[in-house]
């Protein structure tokens, strides 16, 4: 089997709709969403995080000018990203309810950088829920995942198409959790409305040392 390696966002989402990749290395803005939290406000922090990672990308082109416009341009419409708990090791309903979100940042962007700029935005915008938002470096890491289209009805489903591909390859999740990626509008230029990307991490049936690493993304406890 072919495994993907991808450095640029855009590669990260393949044209077939069941496929194994190599994730790079990556940057995030994410916050911590608890449970029962009502949809107003998930839709709070969704909006201050896009706030946030606009202004830092606006910043920093601003700072660099021409020697930036054409990297930056790639990075504007980065999609949100939602992590959750699999609904096959979920033993009670409630548990589902808690998630993180997170916005994928630019390579260049490093954690003193993010920092200047927070405290730019609390600064002069500020609001509460700033001071819930980290900046987040995760592993390489191998993943499975699924191009959800809208004539899909529901989650679950394929959800459980995937783990039948994750098996009858020999793999195995490494960890109980899986990101919906929502295409944004840079996408559905590129035919892709309606869509949105279902990942998991994933390892070797027998890999036991790779699986320990492939933990390292992101710390779910904070959002109990």
């Amino acid at each position: 089997m072919n495994i993907r390696s991808n450095t640029l966002e855009e590669g990260l989402y393949n044209k077939n709709e069941v496929s194994i990749i190599r994730i790079p290395q990556q940057k995030f803005l994410v916050i911590y969403v608890k449970k029962n939290s009502t949809k107003f406000n998930i839709a709070i922090r969704i909006g201050i995080l896009k706030y946030l990672s606009q202004l830092i990308l606006m910043e920093y082109e601003k700072e660099n000018k021409t020697k930036t416009k054409v990297a930056c341009e790639k990075y504007k419409n980065f999609s949100l990203e939602k992590i959750r708990m699999m609904p096959n090791f979920i033993s009670d309903r409630k548990e589902n309810e808690s998630c993180a979100l997170l916005i994928r940042q630019p390579n260049f962007i490093n954690e003193d950088y993010f920092k200047k700029i927070y405290s730019k935005a609390k600064k002069n915008s500020y609001h509460p829920i700033l001071e819930e938002i980290e900046f987040l470096i995760t592993g390489s890491r191998l993943c499975a995942q699924i191009i959800q289209t809208e004539s899909t009805a529901e989650i679950k489903g394929s959800l459980e198409e995937l783990d039948r591909y994750i098996l009858s390859n020999n793999y195995e999740h490494a960890d109980r959790y899986f990101r919906e990626i929502y295409l944004n509008s840079s996408h559905e230029k590129k035919g892709r409305s309606g869509t949105r990307i279902l990942r998991c991490n994933i390892s070797k049936a027998a890999d036991q040392k790779y699986k320990a690493k492939s933990n390292l993304t992101v710390d779910m406890s904070k959002s109990n």
